[in-house]
């Protein structure tokens, strides 16, 4: 049975963003879905093969060996695939928005610094 038709609307808000470029981690989000449930701290990682979204997650310790388990996630690969889609849109749209700012900025302080 394919579920893609019948998946619920899945909306995400970058709720914190790393300003070290260095930094693995680039950002955190949260969904909202179907209007009903909402997951929160799910984290915009910068991988060897590219940014990825990792779901919240606990650690546990077991026999000196650390190990984490996620908290929440999606159940299917379309449902996964439809989060993960909805996140990193979310993140373009907020790294688009810096960048415009960082150029009107850019464009405006040398005009604001002119003496009248």
């Amino acid at each position: 049975m394919n579920n893609t038709n019948t998946l619920p609307e899945v909306k995400a808000k970058i709720t914190w963003k790393n300003d070290d470029p260095t930094a693995a981690k680039k950002a955190a989000a949260s969904i909202t879905i179907g209007n009903v449930f909402q997951i929160h701290g799910i984290s915009i990682v910068e991988g060897q093969k590219g940014l990825f979204i990792s779901m919240p997650q606990r650690a546990s310790e077991k026999n000196g060996e650390k190990k984490y388990f996620e908290v929440a996630h999606p159940t299917t690969a379309e449902m996964r695939q439809a989060v993960t889609d909805a996140v990193m849109k979310a993140y373009g749209q907020e790294s688009n928005m810096a960048q415009e700012a960082e150029v009107s900025e850019s464009v405006v302080a040398p005009i604001m610094g002119q003496n009248m």
